[in-house]
């Protein structure tokens, strides 16, 4: 009889999410501001990876997502730089498919530019 042993190990692998988000992208155009989002749905609520060019430079702008009732849930702040387009990763705490709306305001609360989601 040998003594060799068996070693075995057992691997369990879980995916908290999906591989391939959700994902919806739209232009935003106002005056003053141009540029695009890309939202992704995740289990935990929305990511934004958002492009704007011609931002007021020291300016801080203000992005939301927008429910159907109309309120806005914060997604993150940036702020303007001279000539210069301007990329970040942004999240809110709304699943993408409660979104209706993405938008920009001032500190001031006045709307820079508000998009519809499909």
């Amino acid at each position: 009889m040998s003594n060799d042993r068996i070693n075995a190990s057992i691997v369990t692998v879980h995916q908290l999410q999906p591989t391939q988000p959700i994902s919806e992208r739209v232009a935003l155009s106002a005056a003053g501001m141009q540029g695009d989002a890309t939202l992704q749905g995740w289990a935990w609520g929305t990511q934004i990876h958002l492009s704007v060019t011609s931002a007021i430079p020291g300016q801080r702008y203000y992005v939301w997502l927008e429910r159907a009732d109309g309120s806005r849930v914060g997604a993150g702040t940036f702020i303007g730089v001279r000539n210069r387009q301007i990329t970040v990763v942004l999240a809110s705490a709304v699943p993408s498919s409660e979104a209706v709306a993405i938008g920009i305001s001032a500190p001031n609360g006045d709307l820079v530019v508000r998009t519809p989601l499909d």
